[in-house]
This record gives C-alpha cells, sequence and structure tokens, in this order.
C-alpha cells in the first residue's frame, strides 16, 4: 500500500501549535505512532480514532481516516473483519504479531462479547414483560408452579453466591478479564430465568442479581477499554435495577456508566464530557433519596459528583460534594461487593478534584494522607503519585515533583493498569514548561519508554 501523508492530521496538530509528542500524550500514545499516523505508515485503530475524532471534534472522513486501508484479500476475510473490532481491548494497538493462542483467545473474546450485546439487546423486554401484563394474577401463578419450578430459595441463593464469588475474584485478581466468560455464562443464566413465568419476588431478587453482575460485566469491558460493550451492559444494569425498584444498585449503575465520560474528559479536557457525567450523576443522587440509608450510595455518588464538578471549575460546588462525601466516614456496616467505595478513598479523590482546579495548596497535603493510605506500590499510589506530581509542578516544586515521578514510574513499569499509564503521559505535557530542568531531562526516557 502506498504511503500517504495524512495532511489533515498533521493540519489540525499544527493549528494547535502542538508537537506530535503533545498529541500523543493528550490521546495516550507516543510520538513516534503519532508520527506513523502522519506519514501514511499506519491508520489509527478505531479506539485512537475515537480519540482523535472526539479532540478535533471533526468526523472520520476530514481527518483523513476513511481512506482503504486493507489489501482486497483481507477485506473480503471475515476473520480479519472480527480482529479489528477486537482491536479497541489490545493493550498494545500497534503491536505486529500476536501468538496463535492469543489470536484464538482474542477471537473467543469477541464471540462472547457479540453474544452477551445479543442478550442485552432484548433484555428489556425480557425484564418489563412478566409485570406490565395486569391481567396476570403471578402470586397465583408462583403458586401454580410450585413443585414444578427449579428456581427455588436454595437455587437463587446460590445464585446470589455464584454473584458474590465472581464480585471477589474479579477484586482479586490482576487479570480482570479472566473473569468475564464466567460473568457472561451467569449473566445468560439469570436471563433465561427471568424468560419465565415466575412470581414477584422471585422476578425481582432475579432483576437485582441480574443488575449485580451487569454491572461487574461493565467494569470488566472498561478494565479492557472496550467503552460500547461497558455502556450496554450499565444500561443494561439500570433497566434491570429499575424493573426490581432496587434503588441503591440503580444508583450505581450511573454512576458507574458516568465514570465513562468522566474517562473520556480526563484525556481530552472536554467540558461537555463531565457535563454529560454530571447529568448521569443528578439522576444517581435522586435515586439514592429512595435508597438505604445504611449504605454508601449518596457518598459515592457525591464523590464522582466532586469529580464531575471539578472538570468544570466550579471549587464552591465541588467542596460542597466532597463534604457530603465525608459521609461515607460514618457507615460501620459491610458493604456489598457491587458498592466499591470508603473512606480510604476520600484523600485522593479530593487531591485529584483539587488538581484539576487549579489548587496545589489544597492538594498536596490531601495527597501526602492519600500516599498514607495506600502504601502497597499499586495502581491506587500510582495514581495518587501522579496527582501529587502535578500538584507539586503547579507550585513550582519541580525537583520534589521529580521525585515522586520516579516512583510513579517505576509502579507503573511493573504494572498492567494502562489508565495509569496515560495519566503518566499527561504528566509529561504538564513537565513541558520545565523542559530545560536537569531533573525532568532525567525523566524523559523513562516516561517516554511506558507508552513504548
Amino acid at each position: 500500500m502506498d504511503k500517504v501523508p495524512n495532511k489533515q492530521l498533521i493540519r489540525q496538530r499544527e493549528l494547535r501549535g502542538w508537537s506530535q509528542e503533545k498529541l500523543a500524550g493528550v490521546v495516550g500514545t507516543t510520538a513516534k505512532i503519532v508520527g506513523r499516523w502522519e506519514r501514511g505508515e499506519s491508520k489509527p485503530t478505531p479506539l485512537y480514532r475515537m480519540r482523535l475524532i472526539k479532540l478535533f471534534a471533526m468526523d472520520a472522513e476530514k481527518l483523513g481516516f476513511l481512506e482503504k486501508e486493507l489489501s482486497p484479500n483481507v477485506v473480503s476475510s471475515p476473520l480479519a473483519s472480527e480482529q479489528c473490532e477486537t482491536l479497541p481491548s489490545l493493550p498494545s494497538p500497534e503491536q505486529d504479531i500476536i501468538g496463535e493462542e492469543e489470536k484464538r483467545e482474542k477471537q473467543d473474546m469477541d464471540r462472547k462479547r457479540r453474544e452477551l450485546l445479543r442478550f442485552l439487546s432484548v433484555a428489556s423486554g425480557i425484564l418489563i414483560s412478566p409485570l406490565t401484563m395486569p391481567e396476570l394474577d403471578w402470586d397465583r401463578i408462583e403458586k401454580s408452579v410450585t413443585g414444578l419450578s427449579t428456581l427455588d430459595s436454595s437455587v437463587l441463593d446460590d445464585f446470589a453466591a455464584i454473584n458474590s464469588r465472581y464480585w471477589s475474584l474479579y477484586l482479586a485478581t490482576s487479570s480482570k478479564a479472566s473473569v468475564l466468560h464466567g460473568v457472561i455464562g451467569q449473566i445468560e443464566t439469570l436471563l433465561l430465568f427471568l424468560r419465565e413465568p415466575l412470581g414477584s419476588s422471585k422476578h425481582q431478587l432475579l432483576c437485582m442479581l441480574s443488575s449485580e453482575l451487569g454491572q461487574l460485566a461493565g467494569e470488566i469491558y472498561f478494565d479492557m477499554h472496550d467503552y460500547e460493550s461497558a455502556q450496554a451492559c450499565y444500561v443494561f444494569a439500570a433497566s434491570a435495577a429499575k424493573e426490581a425498584g432496587a434503588y441503591d444498585l440503580w444508583a450505581c449503575s450511573l454512576v458507574r456508566h458516568a465514570f465513562l465520560p468522566l474517562y473520556e474528559a480526563s484525556f481530552s479536557q472536554r467540558v461537555d464530557y463531565y457535563r454529560d457525567a454530571l447529568s448521569l450523576l443528578h439522576a444517581a443522587h435522586r435515586l439514592t433519596e429512595q435508597g438505604d440509608s445504611s449504605l454508601p450510595t449518596k457518598y459515592w455518588v457525591a464523590a464522582v459528583e466532586a469529580e464531575a464538578i471539578s472538570g468544570v471549575h466550579d471549587l464552591a460546588s465541588c467542596q460542597r460534594a466532597l463534604d457530603q462525601a465525608q459521609g461515607v466516614l460514618e457507615i460501620k456496616t459491610q458493604n456489598p461487593l457491587w458498592i466499591r467505595f470508603n473512606g480510604t478513598r476520600l484523600p485522593a479523590l479530593q487531591g485529584a478534584c483539587y488538581v484539576r482546579l487549579q489548587q496545589p495548596g489544597l492538594a498536596i497535603p490531601v495527597l501526602h494522607d492519600a500516599l498514607r493510605q495506600f502504601p502497597k506500590p499499586d495502581r491506587k499510589r500510582g495514581l495518587a503519585i501522579v496527582d501529587l506530581a502535578a500538584a507539586l509542578l503547579l507550585s513550582q516544586q519541580v525537583e520534589q515533583a521529580c521525585v515522586y515521578i520516579q516512583e510513579a514510574i517505576d509502579i507503573a513499569a511493573c504494572s498492567s493498569s494502562t489508565f495509569l499509564r496515560q495519566h503518566m503521559q499527561e504528566l509529561w505535557i504538564r513537565l513541558d514548561p520545565f523542559a530545560d530542568n536537569v531533573a525532568v531531562k532525567e525523566l524523559e526516557y523513562r516516561i517516554k519508554g511506558l507508552s513504548q
């Protein structure tokens, strides 16, 4: 294939006065890969194409992405099309050689993904049909099938135990995708039972279990950068929770859904994404007023609202939301696994909000608290360190920031978290004004190496 330079992409970058390195940092890749795109040596994969389209607010044609990319014999291959569909969830989109075993695994994962999406596409009808037919007496029907149905209380207890087990495995394993096959199978089982004529109490419980697991599947797909599938899971989870009248589950599904525009905003700095998140969070906030006051749901909603509000640069409203989130410290009961929020997260959350609000004096002390909360060299500590380094740079403490950046690089190098690596690349953009500093120069090679 002839190498045709992408003049449209070059022009949009140059109009903003950006270097290839800066554009790479914004979209989460390397200057070397951006150079390949611009020279026509390769095309952005769907994940990066989506990011560039949103970043420049232009469609694919105007950015030069609609030219024929593959030879005719490859285009005609159904298998090639399937492989292209899975590219957004690959950890290294520009990788040229993938082992046969890994290819088969990814093809199987994509097959399961399509299968799940087909189930979810008809799930709304499954959920609402039994309880929206007033001519049927469901209590009478439940009595009439007693002894015939296999869905008794012990089976429902088993389903609940299986759900808890999958949540525990997801939280414990570093390879989140390894849990996905079992989760999808469990969702399919629950949906098959929901097709049956059940009494209202069983129908409600199955809907709650389905919502729990739908949110877990969404988190896994989110970790895999498959945002379309994550969104489908969150929409389904919200519908199932609504059908069950489970307000806390419903609110949590909206919180998780809000993370999708928040994530997009984190690398594009687009205020409209923060506003999209806020609309979901305001709806979640209203739901928590009808929820269980012994659960920390409303405090989780407030915490994520604070993140979104900080993105629209409203310090006073952000502070009010952070103050409300402090209520989680009063919760003494053990949370269900599908509520992933507790008091240990507050300092890191506050610090991230204050950095976004350009308030380093407020951010630095709480981020030091966050590091005390997260002593293990894992993703949570790495993200807190990145925010602390950003706050130190805002206050011109460059050498001290570089000390923390060294630690963050060590954590990112041993972590599979692409989210942490992307934040490291964003941090490099913050270092641009200090490019002549000796300590900064020593970091350049190590930071760039994280995205190779």
